[in-house]
């Protein structure tokens, strides 16, 4: 809710997690990132977004974890059971 990683907040669902940016050097543009994991109703994602020379993690990286995040615990939520064939000896 506060902090570097307020942008990848989930509506509906509890997140954690860090931003990061990764200077290069010169005139190359940092790195961008964010790993953390969303949690809704008892389903939990972890996901790492990293951005090459997206700039700063807080302003690229954590506001795609937030994008992407529902998809994830969504399809979670949706899961179908699934049971294989046996693998024959």
């Amino acid at each position: 809710e506060q902090g570097s990683g307020s942008p990848a907040q989930v509506p509906g669902a509890r997140v954690g997690g860090k931003t990061g940016t990764a200077q290069l050097g010169g005139e190359d543009a940092p790195h961008a990132w964010f790993i953390g994991f969303a949690e809704r109703d008892g389903e939990a994602a972890a996901i790492a977004v990293l951005v090459e020379h997206g700039g700063s993690g807080f302003s690229t990286a954590a506001p795609l974890f937030a994008q992407v995040a529902p998809a994830a615990l969504d399809a979670l939520a949706e899961r179908v059971s699934f049971d294989p064939e046996p693998i024959p000896e």
